[in-house]
């Protein structure tokens, strides 16, 4: 099966490289630039246009990732969408977003969220181990200053819609980004912050085959 996996905001690739997905062709959706005043949809199609995913394949998105994956799933008929460490509504954003977002004030969000490596940063992202620490100081070193300060104003702007692709979320009960106690429906992963991808990658995996699992067996029943 084909998954297709969005990196959350700066990321790349390595967040998800602790998986092991043996049943799964692993194709990464690098981010393309982000253009001036561009909201996520606008920029879900363009991402869609330029990867082009299998309708009938899996989308999986963490973080900023996620709701990337949840527009191009409005785009592509999915037979599985996979949120990890994201929001679905207005309501799961923290209050400081969406008071941004309202008095036009989307640079307060940029030193407390995004401050560079260091304590405060790896506090907010519960980056407290190796190779976790490490992995997210590099990530945030080479973050484009350009692509977060368009990324900001379009999270702050994003006015998610229903979805209609079956949805697996998983969400860290530690998580300080995306606080637990705010976010609806999930899989709760036990102690896992905001870089759930890595710190529980043993149990996500485990998730993703159990998933993928049941829809095999769904397509066996109807033959």
């Amino acid at each position: 099966m084909k998954l297709y996996c969005i990196s959350g905001l700066g990321a790349d690739e390595r967040v998800f490289q602790f998986l092991d997905l043996p049943d799964f062709e692993v194709i990464h959706m690098p981010f393309i630039p982000l253009l001036p005043g561009e909201g996520l949809v606008q920029y879900a199609h363009r991402m869609a246009e330029t990867y082009r995913p299998e309708p009938g394949s899996w989308l999986m998105g963490t973080s900023f990732g996620g709701m990337l994956a949840q527009e191009v799933s409005h785009l592509i008929d999915f037979e599985q969408l996979v949120l990890v460490s994201t929001v679905t509504q207005r309501q799961e954003f923290r209050v400081l977003f969406r008071l941004a977002d309202r008095l036009r004030l989307t640079e307060m969000l940029k030193p407390a969220w995004f401050s560079g490596p260091g304590p405060l940063a790896r506090w907010f992202f519960t980056a407290h181990a190796s190779p976790q620490r490490e992995i997210l100081d590099t990530i945030l070193s080479e973050l484009e200053p350009t692509y977060l300060n368009r990324a900001i104003p379009a999270i702050a702007g994003w006015q998610p819609k229903a979805l209609s692709t079956p949805v697996l979320r998983l969400h860290g009960t530690a998580d300080r980004i995306f606080p637990f106690h705010r976010i609806g429906p999930c899989a709760a992963l036990p102690s896992a912050g905001h870089l759930a991808l890595m710190t529980h990658a043993p149990l996500i995996s485990a998730l993703l085959a159990e998933t993928l699992a049941v829809h095999q067996q769904k397509k066996k029943q109807k033959i």
